[in-house]
């Protein structure tokens, strides 16, 4: 949603955990925030450059504004990227119970990041899912 890439555009830098083919990355690059998109297994045809690796293990993420978009229900992928302490925590998809992240993601969320932002995104049917916005608790 334009609402969406418009809020994401007041960040100056952010990183895409989970990046996949870089769609997200390449709109919000459009309008001049400066991402790195990052993928363990990036697609083979991208919109914008996403770089293989492990967002953990080859970046530090601590006090950086990290984007996961749609982060797997079956894997800890976003539960580990929010114990690693992101200063901020941008998340599009399902609450607890949807098709998104695990309950340890949300768990972790809860106790330590409060949320500031949720907007409504335009779904398909049957699918819940919304943009958040969440800031680590000091």
């Amino acid at each position: 949603s334009e609402e969406v890439l418009l809020y994401l555009s007041e960040f100056e830098s952010l990183i895409e955990a989970g990046a996949g083919n870089g769609y997200w990355a390449h709109l919000i690059e459009e309008r001049g925030v400066d991402i790195q998109a990052v993928d363990i297994e990036p697609a083979y045809e991208t919109y914008t450059r996403v770089e293989s690796g492990n967002v953990l293990s080859d970046y530090d993420i601590r006090d950086r504004p990290v984007l996961m978009v749609w982060p797997p229900c079956d894997n800890d992928m976003a539960y580990d990227v929010v114990r690693s302490k992101p200063s901020h925590v941008l998340y599009v998809g399902e609450p607890r119970g949807g098709c998104t992240a695990t309950d340890p993601f949300f768990d972790e969320v809860e106790k330590h990041y409060g949320l500031v932002a949720k907007i409504d995104l335009p779904s398909y049917v049957g699918v819940h899912d919304n943009f958040y916005h969440y800031v680590r608790k000091v």
